[in-house]
C-alpha cells in the first residue's frame, strides 16, 4: 500500500510538472498574441485610411483610430460590439438642430447587408454628412473568409474623397 501511494505521488508530481510547463507555454503564447495585437493596432492606426471589421450582425469587432475619430466620433474601445446606427443615432440626438448632421448610419448598414448577402467584395462611393458637413468616401468592403470559405466577418476600408469630388466638380463647371 505504501509503495502504491509513493507511485501515485510520483505520478502526480510529474503531472504537476507537465501542467506547469503547459501553463508557462500558454502565458508565453498569450504574451506573443498581445505583442502581435499591439503591432496590428499600431499599423492600422498609422495608415491614412479608415479600417474596420464587423461581425455578421454588423457590429464592430475592430476599427482604427481614424475611423473611430472621423466617422464615428468615438474611440477604439467603445466601438467594439456596437453598430453604425448606434453612433449615427447618438450623433443625431446630440445635435438635433443641425439637419442633416450624421447620415452614414443607414448607408453603411445597407452596404454591409449587401456584402453579407452576396459574399462579394463591394467597391462604392458613399456620400452623406458627418458633423453637419458633406462627406464623400470611397469604400471597399470585403467578406472575410477562413477555413475553406467560412464567412466570419466583413472587413472594410475607406478614404475621404470629398476634396477630389469638389475639385472634379469645379473642373467640370469650368469646362462648361
Amino acid at each position: 500500500m505504501a509503495e502504491e501511494i509513493k507511485e501515485r505521488i510520483v505520478y502526480l508530481r510529474e503531472m504537476l510538472s507537465q501542467l506547469d510547463e503547459k501553463d508557462r507555454e500558454i502565458h508565453r503564447l498569450g504574451d506573443e498574441l498581445k505583442q502581435f495585437n499591439v503591432m496590428v493596432r499600431a499599423l492600422c492606426d498609422s495608415l491614412p485610411i479608415m479600417i474596420w471589421a464587423k461581425d455578421l450582425d454588423r457590429n464592430y469587432l475592430f476599427a482604427n483610430k481614424l475611423c473611430c475619430k472621423f466617422l464615428l466620433n468615438t474611440d477604439t474601445e467603445e466601438v467594439i460590439g456596437k453598430n453604425d446606427m448606434f453612433f449615427a443615432d447618438r450623433e443625431r440626438e446630440a445635435n438635433p438642430n443641425i439637419k442633416p448632421y450624421h447620415t452614414f448610419g443607414e448607408t453603411c448598414d445597407e452596404s454591409d447587408r449587401l456584402v453579407i448577402a452576396t459574399r462579394k467584395m463591394l467597391n462604392i462611393v458613399e456620400s452623406g454628412y458627418i458633423k453637419g458637413k458633406p462627406l464623400t468616401i470611397e469604400v471597399k468592403k470585403i467578406p472575410f473568409l477562413i477555413n475553406g470559405g467560412s464567412f466570419i466577418s466583413i472587413v472594410g476600408m475607406a478614404k475621404d474623397v470629398t476634396g477630389m469630388k469638389r475639385r472634379r466638380g469645379d473642373s467640370i463647371r469650368s469646362q462648361l
